[in-house]
């Protein structure tokens, strides 16, 4: 298939095969990311975790780490708000699947298993934000 450029339609950035599902994603814009980043700063003030976690799912093993205890109210609220911050990758960066009888829509996206955002809102945030050597390669002394 040929290459399509951002915002016309069918525009993926990339392929995902998972579990036998494909998936195509997409970059989030400025507007999808701000909210995706403020559910993720939610997540972190809940939690009291300072650092550069861009992913729900790596706060999760740092309150593991560092032995955090929550109650059942706690945990489930930490739960939820890690849910709602991968589907603000999510629900706009998935840009269809090969899942039978079901098509690719906001409210089919967050019936996916936990396993299967998690990686698919990975993938979208990977495909949203510079990795460092792409940073290091768009400053002027990284470039050639």
């Amino acid at each position: 298939m040929p290459v399509r450029l951002k915002g016309t339609s069918g525009y993926y950035a990339k392929d995902v095969d998972f579990e036998g599902s494909h998936f195509k994603v997409r970059e989030l814009d400025d507007t999808e990311l701000t909210a995706y980043l403020g559910a993720v700063d939610a997540l972190k003030a809940q939690l009291n975790v300072q650092g550069d976690m861009r992913h729900p799912a790596e706060f999760m093993a740092e309150v593991d780490a560092l032995g955090f205890k929550m109650d059942a109210e706690q945990t489930l609220s930490v739960v939820h708000n890690a849910q709602a911050a991968m589907q603000a990758a999510l629900i706009p960066g998935l840009v269809s699947w090969d899942i039978p009888n079901h098509d690719c829509t906001p409210e089919n996206v967050v019936l996916l298993p936990n396993r299967v955002q998690e990686r698919l809102s990975r993938e979208i945030i990977d495909a949203t934000v510079l990795s460092p050597e792409e940073q290091g390669f768009s400053t002027p002394s990284g470039r050639r």
